[in-house]
Order: structure tokens, then C-alpha cells, then sequence
């Protein structure tokens, strides 16, 4: 992206990452959840909430399906569909690999938020998109994890990482077509202080203390005699 693609980019903060694995049964479906957590957001310079997403592999058989979730949960998005937790009012939105299962349509979802909540998905899924990154970030979160089934964590490996990678990148590329690019910024740090260090030379310290010295002012040896 060059210098005036830059300027106009929207400059979005993805920082503290955490991540967290563990796989289920429901019935005779083995399942593979990660959830990403980014506990520092901002967009364009305006700081926002810490923000999830949950990854869900669902397997019976030779057949797989793949999910990216948002839930009003562990999210600052408020929003309405037609799925709702068993116990409590959160509130759940899957995309799906194809993009007519979704659990309402995604532009339906998008309309109901912010523009920043906008922009917080679509960098939320264009990380998910990078592949390599998405593979570490998994991979650590499964080692760290005691409650993952390495059986159905390499069934996962076989396609997972592909269609996940198909969904996170219709997820993004809606976003940035309606809202504009999206580029990934880090969080800015204040100016460093100058710690310990003198401001004055060897030989302007060594006049001072001189000249102190004749004032009967300074009792030490001076530096350098």
C-alpha cells in the first residue's frame, strides 16, 4: 500500500492477544472451538473494547464444517439474530462456508452496527485470514490448552485451516469494500524519556567542579585529576 493508500486507509489496533482451545462432543459431532480475544482495540485513534471471536470445527465423519462467531458476549457489538444461548441473552452470529447459511445475511448484521464495529469484524477476520499467523496463534493456544483432543485437533489440520481462511476473507473483504481499507496499525507509545543521562560535557563538568572547588563548595576529587 503506497503513502496516499496509507493516509486513507482506516487505522485499526489489534493488540493483547489471548487465545484459548478446547474440544466437545455434541451427539456423535466432534468439535474444535478457539476463541481470540484482542484486549486492546482502536479505530482510526479512537480507542474501543476488548473484542472476541470464537473459530468452531465441526466434524461427524468424513464431513467437516467451519464457522468464525461473534457473540454480544465477549464483544462491544450489540446486535439481534436468531440465535440465542440456551441459558442468558447472548446473542450468537455465524458465518458459515457458504455465505447463504450464515444465521441471518452478513450485510443484515453489518447494518445494525457502527461503522467502527464495522471495521473491528472485518480487521478481526483479516487476521484470521493470515494464514501463518492464524497458525500460530492456534497452535499456541491448543499446546497451552489441557482440555483439547489431539485426535480431533489433526483431523482439523487436514482442511480446516483452508475454509476457515475462505470464510475470514468474504468476512473482511465485505467490510472494506462498504467501509474502506483496512490497515493494521500498532499502538502508539508516548516519547521515551532521556533517563540517567548528563546534558553537559566531560570538560564543562570538570570546570564546574573546578570553580566549585575554589569556592570552597565541593569537597570531592574532580573527575579526571
Amino acid at each position: 500500500m503506497g503513502p496516499l493508500g496509507s493516509a486513507l486507509a482506516n487505522q485499526v489496533v489489534l493488540g493483547n492477544v489471548a487465545a484459548r482451545a478446547w474440544t466437545d462432543f455434541e451427539g456423535q459431532k466432534k468439535t474444535l472451538h478457539i476463541e481470540i480475544c484482542f484486549r486492546s482495540t482502536a479505530v482510526n485513534n479512537k480507542n474501543q473494547k476488548s473484542n472476541c471471536l470464537r473459530l468452531k470445527s465441526g466434524m461427524l465423519g468424513i464431513e467437516k464444517n467451519e464457522h468464525i462467531i461473534f457473540e454480544t458476549k465477549n464483544t462491544q457489538f450489540k446486535f439481534k439474530t436468531n440465535s440465542r444461548s440456551k441459558s442468558g441473552p447472548n446473542m450468537k452470529f455465524w458465518l458459515k462456508e457458504k455465505s447463504n447459511h450464515d444465521t441471518i445475511n452478513y450485510y443484515t448484521f453489518l447494518n445494525q452496527l457502527s461503522k467502527e464495529d464495522n471495521l473491528l469484524i472485518g480487521a478481526m477476520c483479516k487476521k484470521v485470514a493470515d494464514m501463518s499467523w492464524l497458525r500460530a496463534t492456534v497452535k499456541k493456544a491448543v499446546n497451552t490448552s489441557n482440555q483439547v483432543n489431539a485426535t480431533i485437533f489433526k483431523q482439523f489440520e487436514i482442511e480446516g485451516y483452508r475454509d476457515i481462511n475462505k470464510i475470514a476473507n468474504r468476512c473482511f473483504s465485505v467490510v472494506e469494500k462498504r467501509s474502506g481499507k483496512i490497515q493494521f496499525v500498532k499502538v502508539k507509545s508516548g516519547p521515551k524519556k532521556n533517563k540517567g543521562k548528563c546534558r553537559y560535557s566531560k570538560k564543562v563538568i570538570f570546570n564546574m567542579q573546578d570553580t566549585l572547588k575554589d569556592l570552597r563548595l565541593y569537597n570531592s576529587k574532580i573527575d579526571g585529576k
